[in-house]
């Protein structure tokens, strides 16, 4: 956990809120509600490359999230928000506050077919590395079998990036998504995402045309393409594959990478569970430069990474936990290499 603070996946705007509050009073509600507090050490509390010289601090978090479920029958509705802090002791300038709001709201055309309303926003203070991300879109799903279903969205996002603000883009965004089902323990899925970005900032020039071009408007056509599986039994097990690609009119910033995820869970001894976690991503920049790698070690999704986290029950609502993670990047573009390791202890109640 870099930052106590996850953007879940699936959301809902307020109008699909709207579009279903005749229904929440008749409503079967449920939902949850998490807090953690605790401390810990950050080998690389900047989030500096190696070469910059990566500083260690002990620091403070506290987190928190809840979520709220509602079904109404033909309506359904879910939304969920998580709040996280980090204090660090002595490089103050690299504490962090962060947010994000998730909602998704879908009403059944009957028993096949649904329309839905979703989004979502993340706002991350903090660190030097302010940025704010916001997504609203609006989808079908439609379950052809009890084992297939299949979802297509389309929508719009806005990312703004203060420190550099050429870096800020607003989007047309497109997705689909099919999951099959063996059993019940067994399912495989298929992703594709389509975003059409247009920047605030004009696109470089290839330094080897003379004369440069007049400027441009910078904008990135963006693909993802994804296929995992998943086995839910005694052990929890996903293994995912992505690949990424941006092609940009800017030069130096196109790029492509693969991305391989493994996730496992399973409750052992002494009522533990344990959680990890392995992930491995090659990024290429095929005209070799980059001019904003930061951009990359903003999340640790973009990043190597292993992690391992305990979890044991003190009470009916108390859990102890214990975390530990690595997170490494090579960028060959710039010449810089990025290493990050991260373990703290605390304690969570839960209603």
């Amino acid at each position: 956990m870099a930052i106590p603070c996850v953007l879940l996946t699936r959301s809902l705007s307020a109008l699909g809120a709207a579009m279903l509050l005749p229904l929440a009073a008749a409503a079967e509600t449920s939902g949850g509600l998490r807090l953690s507090l605790g401390g810990g050490y950050d080998s690389n509390a900047r989030r500096d490359y190696e070469s910059v010289g990566a500083q260690g601090d002990g620091f403070a978090f506290l987190t928190g999230a809840g979520n709220l479920l509602l079904n109404a029958g033909r309506g359904q509705a879910a939304a969920a928000y998580e709040l996280g802090m980090r204090q660090f002791f002595t490089l103050s300038s690299a504490s962090v506050a962060a947010q994000s709001a998730t909602a998704e709201g879908l009403f059944l055309l009957g028993p096949s077919w649904a329309v839905g309303l979703a989004g979502r926003g993340k706002d991350r203070r903090g660190g030097d590395r302010d940025y704010s991300d916001f997504a609203a879109n609006a989808f079908v799903e439609w379950a052809t079998t009890r084992a297939l279903d299949l979802r297509v969205e389309a929508g719009a996002r806005r990312f703004v990036y203060r420190p550099l603000f050429d870096y800020s883009f607003k989007a047309t965004e497109f997705a689909a998504e099919a999951r099959y089902r063996f059993d019940r323990r067994h399912s495989i899925s298929l992703l594709g995402e389509l975003g059409l970005r247009y920047y605030n900032g004009d696109a470089r020039a290839d330094p080897a045309l003379d004369p440069p071009p007049s400027p441009l408007q910078r904008h990135d056509v963006a693909f993802l393409a994804g296929l995992s599986y998943r086995y839910r039994g005694p052990v929890a097990l996903s293994l995912s594959y992505h690949y990424g690609r941006a092609d940009s009119n800017s030069f130096g910033e196109t790029n492509y990478h693969h991305r391989l995820l493994a996730t496992a869970g399973m409750r052992v001894f002494w009522e533990l569970t344990v959680l990890a976690q392995a992930a491995i991503q090659v990024i290429r920049y095929p005209e070799g430069k980059s001019s904003s790698p930061e951009l990359l070690l903003l999340e640790d999704d973009n990043q190597d990474s292993i992690s391992l986290k305990l979890l044991r029950p003190l009470s009916s609502h108390l859990d102890a936990e214990l975390f530990y993670g690595l997170y490494h990047a090579n960028l060959p573009q710039n010449g810089l290499t990025y290493l990050r390791q991260v373990a703290w202890i605390g304690i969570a109640w839960r209603l």
